[in-house]
């Protein structure tokens, strides 16, 4: 029904507005970065901080099927900070010791140098995917920063074909899996289970897309309202129909009875003038009789007198 369908659009939209407003409050207080990161972050009382391009997790954006690699493959640096200069990163510094709130690693971008695998590598070696720094997007202006960061790992599909890969290389490259394990020059293998519940990765991205598909979801919304509306005031009409309907019925029932009640009346009325007709007619019948007895009687009385008077005369002669 259509109630349904808008209580199931108001409580998927304020599922998504309670992710945003979550996703918000953790994007804005740097939930599960490091103390001394937080607080330079938001240190924006002070001059140097306008120089704070923020920290590495920030100015990435990462497909949903690599985040986990990429987020392996960056572990700490995630929370590396990116500064405009090497000024800014001295002052950021002297702030941290001042306060006593730790260490942090900065990346100046007028210091930080792109890097890159500095030997032949065969790219359509089985499970390759790709270079990670080749597998996110940023501002331009942050690409040495991505390639000295990730331009040295390679990015292979499963935990087999990296380690055929690493034993072909002499195990002189940085692999990291689609599963996150992370294979070093050298030889060593990193792996486990993972926790994703501080998703530093992809909040602000996470953010833009459940408020699109929320916003698609409003529109579903309000649509669905509209035609509740549409359909609620068609019942209104209908309502409306049927008690006009009854009223005339109700109308139409009180005059037929009306009516019938008449002819019923009328048709009593008709009978009983019949009977009187009837009767009428009976006693005009029966006066007819007795005036033709009385007409005959009259004849017959004259015929008397006459005969009567008939004799007398003859007697008189």
């Amino acid at each position: 029904s259509s109630d349904l369908t808008c209580n199931s659009l108001s409580l998927e939209t304020n599922r998504a507005k309670e992710r945003i407003t979550i996703l918000t409050n953790m994007q804005k207080s740097y939930e599960g970065f490091g103390n001394g990161v937080k607080k330079v972050l938001t240190a924006s009382q002070y001059f140097w901080h306008q120089n704070i391009c923020g920290s590495v997790a920030e100015i990435i954006n990462v497909p949903k099927q690599y985040l986990t690699a990429i987020e392996v493959a960056l572990g700490s640096s995630l929370q590396n900070i990116i500064t405009a200069d090497t000024d800014t990163a001295k002052q950021a510094i002297e702030f941290l010791k001042k306060k006593n709130l730790g260490r942090v690693t900065f990346l100046p971008l007028t210091a930080v140098k792109p890097k890159s695998i500095n030997q032949p590598f065969d790219s359509t070696w089985h499970g390759f995917i790709n270079y990670a720094d080749k597998l996110v997007s940023s501002d331009a202006k942050y690409q040495a920063i991505i390639e000295a960061l990730l331009g040295r790992t390679i990015v292979i599909d499963t935990i087999d074909n990296a380690l055929h890969l690493a034993k072909k290389a002499n195990y002189s490259l940085r692999i990291v899996t689609l599963s996150g394990e992370i294979l070093y020059p050298g030889g060593s293998v990193y792996g486990g289970s993972l926790k994703h519940n501080l998703n530093f990765l992809n909040r602000e991205n996470e953010i833009k897309q459940i408020s699109a598909k929320n916003q698609q979801t409003i529109g579903r919304l309000l649509a669905a309202k509209t035609q509740q509306g549409q359909l609620l005031s068609d019942i209104s009409e209908l309502e409306a129909a049927i008690s006009s309907n009854e009223s005339t019925c109700q109308r139409y029932s009180i005059s037929y009875t009306e009516k019938n009640a008449r002819h019923i009346h009328l048709t009593e009325e008709n009978s009983k003038r019949k009977n009187d007709i009837s009767a009428d007619f009976n006693a005009v019948t029966a006066i007819n009789t007795e005036l033709s007895a009385l007409k005959a009687a009259q004849i017959k009385y004259t015929r008397q007198i006459q005969l009567t008077k008939s004799t007398n005369t003859s007697n008189v002669t």
